[in-house]
């Protein structure tokens, strides 16, 4: 895992920042209605939108290599399907503040409401993202077994005895 890299932290936080820098500029549209807002809310979810795909693939690669029925695997695993929610919800506000930007009127109140939604996808996101880099650093990757995997293996038969077909 690459919880020993120093960029996993900025990752997980910079998404999050964008996505609330994005809300920030919309609310500042609906407060004075100038169409510079919408520019700043553009660059500010573009910009969020290519980090979150590169930390998305970032995640996807360290719960892979993560050993499986762990704490920090589970956690992994939901981390990437929150920052992959949190993606889409990304390239929606986009694409509706592009639309509303070039005069294709889609509302003040959509891609509000969208990123906040995405706000609060990419929050679960780096909670869990902070839960993977916890259990690494207390060393908690004790592995799970599920109940089914304990059971003891049965033992084969040799050809020829007196269960077996052949």
């Amino acid at each position: 895992m690459s919880t020993n890299h120093r960029a996993l932290p900025i990752l997980i936080a910079l998404p999050v920042v964008a996505f609330a820098l994005t809300i920030t500029a919309l609310v500042g549209h609906v407060r004075t209605g100038d169409e510079v807002w919408y520019g700043r809310a553009l660059v500010a979810d573009l910009g969020g939108l290519m980090i979150a795909v590169f930390a998305t693939l970032s995640s996807l690669i360290d719960a892979a290599t993560l050993p499986r029925f762990t704490v920090a695997r589970s956690a992994g695993l939901r981390q990437v399907g929150f920052d992959a929610v949190a993606v889409v919800f990304f390239a929606v506000t986009a694409t509706l503040i592009f639309r509303r930007y070039e005069g294709h009127a889609a509302g003040d109140v959509a891609p509000l409401a969208v990123a906040i939604v995405g706000l609060v996808a990419i929050s679960i996101a780096s909670w869990y993202g902070r839960i993977v880099v916890l259990a690494f650093h207390r060393h908690q990757t004790t592995v799970w077994y599920p109940a089914h995997m304990l059971r003891p293996l049965p033992s084969r038969r040799r050809p020829g005895s007196a269960r077996t077909l052949v």
